[in-house]
């Protein structure tokens, strides 16, 4: 690794902290391309990643936080190269780090609009957590990650380590699937036991008998389509697939896997939480995923932290 006054070079990648007029400086077209960041313009600073040979990976503006934050700093993303989605990923990843060690921070924090909604996903996937819904000027949802940063790093093997002491593999497997896996809306007749939880919940909300529930997806198509007040949309893929049930287009169900898929199918979710007339929607998954999808399409929970065995969480669109 090569440091300078501008430029820190770790493995493949060079970094560059920017100032406004240097990111003024920059391309028209890149420039662009953050634009419909929020407070772009007022940032405290900038962190540019870049190929050696120069193409740009992706930027980070930074910002100084205020009560009752004021002891982290907050950040925006924006992904500058669509030819090389995980080498830009990990141009991200490596500016936290950057961040952190340069302006003494441990923690770092970030708001998302449903306009963000895919960099709130992946914040999620890379261990930030949920600290506050608001409703403030516009919905918006904000995580915080803390890290783990000798803020006298500079050598490449020290960010090397800070990075997978702050990313343990698990991690970077899920970002790499994200990178390269596709859901697909063609599901096979898969057992729905193998994916959902919860399903005499679910049974009670269709008014039918447990033993009566369908046992695939197929099936639970057909069921729907049998019923003039009931319509169903799958959604996800072959392993982990959630399915939408919608009664009289007033009163709907999320059934969800037990374990999440990719950030398709949660983006794919929140498109059908939009488009759905209902009033009150039951899941049977209440976490950071989840509940970030509900409140930026509009809903809030209904139901108390106190979770019954067999019961359903409640959100209630707002008006």
């Amino acid at each position: 690794m090569k440091t300078n006054n501008k430029v820190t070079k770790i493995k493949s990648i060079d970094f560059i902290f920017l100032n406004h007029s240097n990111f003024e400086k920059l391309p028209k077209n890149t420039r662009n391309l953050v634009s419909n960041l929020p407070n772009i313009q007022s940032a405290d600073g900038y962190l540019l990643g870049q190929k050696e040979d120069g193409v740009y990976l992706s930027i980070i503006p930074y910002f100084f936080e205020y009560f009752p934050y004021e002891e982290k700093l907050s950040f925006h993303i924006s992904f500058l190269g669509d030819k090389a989605p995980y080498l830009s990923t990990l141009s991200i990843l490596y500016s936290y780090i950057l961040i952190c060690a340069k302006m003494h921070k441990n923690s770092l924090i970030s708001r998302h609009s449903i306009n963000e909604l895919d960099t709130l996903l992946m914040a999620l996937d890379l261990g930030f957590k949920v600290i506050e819904f608001s409703k403030y000027s516009s919905p918006h949802i904000t995580v915080e990650k803390f890290f783990i940063v000798n803020k006298k790093i500079t050598k490449e093997e020290e960010y090397i380590s800070a990075f997978n002491k702050n990313y343990p593999n698990k991690i970077i497997r899920k970002i790499k699937n994200q990178n390269s896996s596709k859901d697909s809306e063609n599901l096979i007749n898969s057992k729905i036991s193998n994916s959902i939880s919860n399903l005499k919940a679910f049974s009670r909300f269709l008014d039918i008998d447990y033993s009566q529930f369908p046992k695939t997806f197929e099936q639970l198509d057909k069921l729907c389509k049998m019923q003039k007040n009931i319509s169903g949309t799958r959604i996800g893929n072959i392993d982990k697939s959630y399915y939408f049930i919608e009664k009289n287009r007033i009163i709907g169900a999320l059934m969800c896997p037990k374990n999440h898929t990719t950030r398709g199918a949660l983006k794919s979710i929140s498109k059908t939480l939009l488009r759905s007339k209902s009033k009150i929607i039951y899941t049977n998954v209440h976490d950071d995923w989840i509940d970030s999808i509900f409140f930026l399409s509009g809903f809030v929970l209904a139901s108390s932290n106190y979770y019954q065995r067999g019961s359903l969480w409640k959100w209630e669109r707002l008006e």
